[in-house]
């Protein structure tokens, strides 16, 4: 085309030849000479002034003849384009359509074409070149626009129109005959005209421009025709050269032909060139890698290649999890490989690989702790999959050890009713599950759902063993329900059962019978019970102390007193608390008319206690004891001694009265008036000092002093009698309807009393019933503000009780602030009851715990390890929560002594949170392997607390992430997201899986 135009302007420029330089300066213009002067700018390249030129005289020349203003329009447009103008292609598109018919508009169309080729607008470069006509053009010109055409519509993905320009083109002889054959050959690689692309890129293998890119396609094209020979030859030619900018993607072709091979030793060499050389493995890559270390017999590495295959299609998953498991295997990481074999066996895409990928799980998860399914279910599961696998009978013989063997005793029961109780293998099974799922839920204190197991279990009496042991438990059971009768019943038919004595068990079933007989008050079979335990053999050192000890209360409560003070002698030689036998035997001293004996012991007991409140129980009796025997002078000085040393006792009042009378008796009336009216006056609504006015009177009456009596009474309104009379009535209306145990009714009555007494005599007692009846009608809510009341009066005669039960709502209610302030005013009180002192302490250790306060748990937990014959769940309690507070206080060395011990010996959630502790700490020592051991074994152990199995799953998952073993970690994480067992633990495992997603994608 540029030929074209170049003639033209050469016909132009003859006319004015030599004149050129004379026109430019020629002051007077003419058409002619302007368009002269247009042509000149433009062979110039000096655009903006052609377009200027020929604008003025299309403007300024109205007689143009047709053929000047033809030309004067094109060459404006073709300026106008040249400068990029806005306007141009409107220029010259206008004057197509102006002069369409005329040659110049296909000149017009060919150079806007090739205009807009040459700045790469293909797609408008497409438009030119379809409306214009070629027929005219020479073959060299026609092999350009066909080639500039075919490579416009190749750019814009018309590849059937841009090979029909190429084939009209490559077979010839023009410059474009090269690039054209090449983009031919390259359409028809796409296609997978794959012989055809062959013939094609061949030609072009001596070609100076496109000969060093043809190995490539060569390399490409024997790949996908499988003539794996000629690609080896191809693809080490290419990578013998200098530094081929595709090295990686043909070491890549070369190690997959070798692999299709099976020749897996070159394969691995061009692997790791491919690597080396910077490729980007794709899943299938990954796999292919790994199972030719797999081939070579180098399982660490493969194991590293098919862990990284997460996320790809499915059946390439399975079988690369089924490979890392078998790597595994080899390798002897037994749990890794459960975890594996079980990711191969959920996919169904190849049920020959899904099959026995199931039985190798099966058969490691019966040998192995797996966390990711119970090992019966697992079995179960095969069977039902496979009904016919060449494996069943061996599966079936797993399964039959599994239910005799599982301490997953939930699900091995369920699978177990699934299963059919057809043979007395199945039946015992049952009986075993039965009986353990019984003890676990007894240890979890629940009682109501132990019972359930305990009589499930003694449905199949196979193994008299364990008949026995469930008869033992469920007395146990029946005794923390407060069902002594059943308890009594239990423990005999225990007794009965065969093989009962050769059990460890067997002694402490009579120290429960008597615990039992104690509770309903049959003080002589108590009594007995205990000493059939006494003569048993081995027995631990607390109980043998406990059983003396309660043998003597137990005679002293059917008056054999000799026998009582006997056993409290032998249990004090035992060890059990010198305090509590002493008294004991002061008491029984005392029964037996051993006065002298008994205030020499209580002397004794006061010098060498150092309990506030065993001093204060003894000066108390050593006084009555000094009144039995008439001598008041000593009792006074008993009952001063306890009122100075214990003013805050809440028998000081008693000690007044008490002392009061021995004065009486001494008489020392007007000694004993001052103690009764002081009395009266320190405390008035308490029912001592209705007591002391009474007996008030009758010393005035026995002294003759009727008058003063009269005027004390009137002066302190003490003396109606009338309403006195009433304030009883209308309280012992309301107590007997508390004794016959109608709440309702009971409630009310004291609630009138209350509002008709408010400082009546019987206050305190009133305010402690109402309180009580309501706490039974289960009005919860309305008793503990009764409860507050009291327990915001230390002196209240029920101040420690309604303290307690105050706190036991609080706790229940989860309101541990209100809950510790009542609790705390028990463990304050220095005469509060042990009993209550204990049960207080224990449950401040277990509000710190939830209050987070890690100070106040240890010392509480420390606390309470202190005492003597600490019971053995309590223990392992406060152990546990010592643990956790050395744990969060930074104290790792102590915590991890304390959660090995729990670990070790412990039982229930305390050994399985601590084994949990003890795996957390070692991830965080690096000791993962260690970490992972506690983990398995923690889930294998108690599968039953789901989330706590999660919580160590995701532990176990942060493991196999430090170890770089992601599919691990993420096969881990799925098994938590599946169980769904809380909201928190579901979104830390999704938020680990997204951690290990972006890891390996960086990767």
């Amino acid at each position: 085309m540029k030929k074209a135009i170049a003639r033209i302007l050469g016909l132009i420029l003859a006319f004015a030849a030599g004149e050129v330089k004379s026109q430019l300066t020629e002051i007077q213009r003419t058409p002619e000479a302007d368009f002269q002067t247009g042509i000149f700018y433009i062979q110039q390249n000096m655009y903006g002034a052609a377009r200027d030129v020929f604008t003025r005289l299309l403007d300024d020349n109205k007689n143009l003849t047709a053929d000047q203003r033809l030309n004067a329009e094109y060459y404006r447009a073709i300026a106008a384009v040249q400068m990029l103008h806005p306007d141009g292609e409107f220029l010259l598109e206008k004057f197509i359509q102006d002069y369409e018919t005329s040659a110049k508009a296909n000149e017009a169309r060919l150079y806007m074409g090739d205009f807009l080729f040459k700045n790469r607008q293909y797609k408008r470069a497409v438009k030119y070149y379809q409306q214009a006509d070629w027929t005219l053009m020479n073959a060299a010109e026609r092999a350009k626009i066909q080639f500039q055409y075919g490579y416009s519509l190749f750019s814009t993905d018309d590849q059937d129109g841009a090979e029909k320009q190429f084939a009209a083109v490559k077979d010839g002889k023009s410059q474009y005959a090269a690039p054209a054959l090449y983009y031919y050959a390259y359409i028809c690689y796409m296609k997978e005209r794959y012989d055809e692309a062959l013939v094609n890129f061949e030609k072009l293998r001596n070609d100076k421009n496109f000969g060093g890119m043809v190995p490539y396609y060569l390399a490409h094209i024997y790949y996908k025709k499988g003539e794996y020979d000629k690609l080896l030859a191809v693809g080490k030619e290419i990578l013998e050269g200098d530094e081929p900018a595709r090295a990686s993607e043909i070491a890549k072709l070369v190690a997959d032909a070798y692999y299709r091979r099976k020749d897996y030793k070159n394969a691995l060499t061009y692997y790791t060139k491919f690597l080396e050389k910077g490729g980007k493995p794709s899943q299938t890559d990954y796999y292919e890698i790994g199972y030719t270390y797999y081939q070579l017999g180098k399982y660490s590495e493969a194991v590293q290649f098919f862990n990284k295959i997460t996320n790809a299609r499915e059946e390439i998953a399975q079988n690369a999890h089924y490979m890392l498991g078998d790597c595994y295997l080899k390798l002897g990481m037994r749990q890794e490989a459960a975890g594996a074999f079980k990711a191969a066996a959920r996919s169904d895409k190849n049920l020959e690989v899904q099959e026995d990928a199931f039985y190798n799980f099966v058969k490691i998860n019966y040998t192995e702790t797996s966390p990711f399914q119970n090992p019966i279910e697992a079995a179960e599961e095969y069977l039902k999959l496979f009904p016919q696998s060449r494996h069943s009978k061996e599966i079936n013989r797993l399964l039959a050890s599994l239910y005799s063997n599982s301490s997953d005793y939930a699900r091995a029961a369920v699978a177990l009713e699934q299963a059919g109780l057809d043979s007395p293998e199945m039946r015992e099974a049952w009986q075993r599950v039965q009986y353990f799922l019984g003890v676990r839920s007894y240890t979890s204190r629940q009682y109501a759902q132990a019972i359930t197991h305990f009589k499930r279990s003694l449905e199949q009496p196979l193994n008299p063993r364990f008949t026995a042991l469930a008869y033992y438990w469920m007395g146990e059971t029946y005794y923390q329900l407060m069902e002594y009768d059943a308890a009594l019943n239990a423990f005999n038919q225990f007794a009965s059962t065969p093989q009962a004595s050769l059990l460890a068990e067997f002694p402490n079933h009579y120290y429960n019978k008597a615990y039992c007989y104690l509770k309903k008050q049959q003080f002589a079979q108590a009594a007995t019970e205990f000493r059939k335990f006494l003569t048993e053999k081995n027995l631990t050192a607390a109980r043998r102390r406990d059983a003396l000890l309660r043998t003597g209360d137990a005679y002293m409560m059917i008056n054999q007193f000799e026998l009582a003070q006997d056993f409290y002698s032998c249990a004090e030689a035992a060890g059990a608390d010198p305090d509590y036998t002493r008294f004991q035997r002061a008491l029984a001293l005392g029964l037996l008319n051993k006065n002298d004996e008994k205030i020499q012991v209580l002397r004794k007991l006061i010098e060498s206690s150092s309990n506030d409140n065993t001093r204060a129980a003894a000066r108390m009796e050593l006084g009555n004891t000094w009144l039995l025997v008439d001598r008041f002078t000593e009792a006074a000085g008993a009952f001063d001694e306890f009122i100075k040393f214990h003013p805050r006792h809440p028998q000081v009042r008693r000690a007044l009265m008490s002392k009061a009378l021995a004065l009486k008796n001494a008489r020392r009336f007007d000694e004993a008036l001052t103690i009764l009216k002081n009395l009266v006056a320190q405390y008035p609504e308490s029912p001592e000092a209705a007591e002391a006015i009474g007996f008030a009177r009758i010393i005035y009456a026995e002294t003759n002093r009727m008058g003063e009596y009269v005027d004390w009474v009137d002066r302190n309104k003490l003396g109606n009698i009338s309403r006195g009379q009433l304030d009883s009535s209308l309280y012992n209306n309301a107590y007997e309807l508390y004794s016959m145990q109608r709440w309702q009714e009971a409630a009310q009555g004291f609630d009138e009393y209350l509002r008709r007494f408010p400082e009546g005599i019987f206050v305190q007692r009133a305010e402690n019933f109402m309180a009580d009846s309501y706490w039974r009608l289960n009005r919860r809510a309305d008793a503990v503000q009764i409860y507050e009341r009291i327990a915001s009066k230390p002196n209240h005669a029920y101040f420690e009780n309604a303290s307690m039960r105050a706190g036991s709502y609080y706790f229940d209610q989860k309101d541990w602030p209100s809950a510790r302030r009542m609790y705390q005013q028990i463990a304050d009180l220095s005469n509060a009851r042990e009993s209550n002192r204990h049960i207080a302490e224990n449950q401040l250790l277990r509000i710190a715990y939830q209050m987070g306060d890690w100070n106040e748990c240890q010392n509480l937990a420390d606390q309470i390890l202190q005492r003597r014959d600490l019971d053995q769940a309590l223990s392992q309690e406060a152990t546990f929560y010592r643990a956790l507070a050395l744990f969060n206080r930074q104290q790792q060395a102590l915590a991890v002594a304390d959660f090995e011990t729990l670990a070790r010996s412990g039982s229930g959630i305390y050994k399985a949170e601590s084994m949990y502790y003890l795996a957390l700490h070692y991830y965080i020592q690096q000791r993962y392997s260690d970490s992972k051991k506690l983990v398995y074994y923690l889930v294998e152990d108690f599968p039953e607390n789901i989330q706590l199995r999660d919580r160590a799953l995701i532990l176990l998952a942060r493991n196999f992430i430090a170890e770089r073993d992601y599919f691990q970690a993420d096969f881990s994480l799925d098994f938590v997201i599946k169980s769904n067992s809380s909201p928190d633990l579901v979104n830390e495992a999704r938020a680990l899986k997204n951690d290990i997603k972006n890891f390996t994608q960086k990767k």
